[in-house]
């Protein structure tokens, strides 16, 4: 059968799509440089290493360590609130005062009843050890008696509830409701952070607690001031968050009269322990991102080529390396305005 020119033509269409295809999915390590027969670029690099002399920096925050959201029992409105953001209160001082009308009223009803029932209880006494009541009558009388202190007792605690006071020395750190809101039972009123006792509460990845202990000292960096300032760790949580999954590690502050409730800080904390190697980790500097994804240029017989990478946590100038380096290669520092594939003279670092 003759093959016209033509049927030649469409039958090597689908093999010149299948060899193109072929040639996208090649091994990186096969690619053709890109400028091989052009001007090498002088390129420094460093070489991935494993375990960060440096210490990965968490965030964490200050807090007071006495800390209370003061609510009220009832649902009245706000008549006044004496001290206002900032103040500090002395424990037993009065932080809100509630409309008590209804409250006064009810005790008055209850002081009245209860006179009333000692009343009676005096003439049925009286009357019982005259032969003229019975045991029982008299039984009557002093549950109506009971019952009547009961109820001034009831109405005497919702009087006291209309006046909130400090429960420890501390200061007024926010303010929920003003002169006139209505509060309302367990609604927040105001928040009040106690002493100067501080804390540091970090939260952190589970893998980065496994290197931690009780009792040990941890160097923070705090926004605003200078140097570290040391913590001791006091508390660990035994279990993590479920929705965060990461855990709660609380430190004790010394007293620094520089430091304040609400301010952030860094912990450092070491990557490692017990033997274990450590990360892979790269500088900083070496690592470039391309639409959404992070790569690095790693250098091999006299050319660089671009390398997908996942990272990890920052630590100073190196970046952990999660997946896509293997330890040893060499990885190009500062690597804008290279190709995939580039002719490179290596310089290292």
């Amino acid at each position: 059968m003759m093959m016209t020119p033509k049927s030649l033509f469409w039958m090597a269409i689908p093999i010149l799509i299948v060899t193109a295809c072929r040639g996208d999915r090649s091994d990186p390590a096969t690619r053709t440089p890109s400028n091989s027969t052009g001007r090498s670029q002088t390129v420094v690099t460093a070489s991935v290493t494993r375990g960060l002399a440096a210490l990965v920096q968490a965030p964490a925050l200050i807090r007071a360590r006495q800390r209370a959201l003061i609510s009220g029992r009832i649902s009245a409105l706000v008549v006044s609130m004496p001290f206002r953001e900032g103040d500090a209160v002395r424990a037993g001082a009065t932080l809100v005062r509630l409309d008590d009308a209804p409250q006064r009223a009810a005790v008055t009803a209850a002081e009245t009843q209860l006179q009333t029932a000692e009343s009676e209880n005096r003439r049925i006494t009286s009357l019982l050890s005259k032969g003229a009541s019975t045991p029982r009558e008299a039984d009557e009388v002093k549950a109506r008696l009971e019952g009547a202190r009961a109820v001034l007792a009831s109405a005497r605690d919702q009087m006291a509830s209309t006046s909130i006071r400090a429960p420890f020395d501390g200061r007024i750190v926010s303010k929920s409701v003003n002169p006139g809101d209505l509060a309302h039972p367990g609604a927040p009123l105001l928040e009040l952070q106690g002493g100067s006792s501080l804390e540091l509460v970090a939260t952190l990845e589970q893998g980065d607690v496994r290197s931690l202990r009780i009792g040990q000292e941890l160097r923070v960096r705090v926004d605003g001031v200078e140097g570290p300032v040391g913590a001791t760790i006091y508390s660990i949580a035994p279990a993590a968050d479920e929705t965060t999954h990461r855990v709660d590690v609380l430190c004790n502050l010394g007293a620094d009269a520089r430091l304040k409730p609400g301010l952030f800080a860094r912990v450092e904390l070491p990557v490692s322990a017990g033997g274990d190697p450590g990360p892979l980790s790269v500088p900083r500097n070496a690592v470039l991102k391309r639409g959404g994804l992070t790569g690095v240029f790693t250098v091999k017989d006299g050319h660089a080529w671009l390398r997908w990478i996942a990272l990890g946590r920052e630590a100073g100038d190196l970046v952990e390396v999660r997946a896509g380096l293997a330890e040893g290669e060499r990885v190009v520092i500062e690597p804008s305005g290279l190709g995939d594939g580039a002719a490179v003279i290596e310089k290292r670092r």
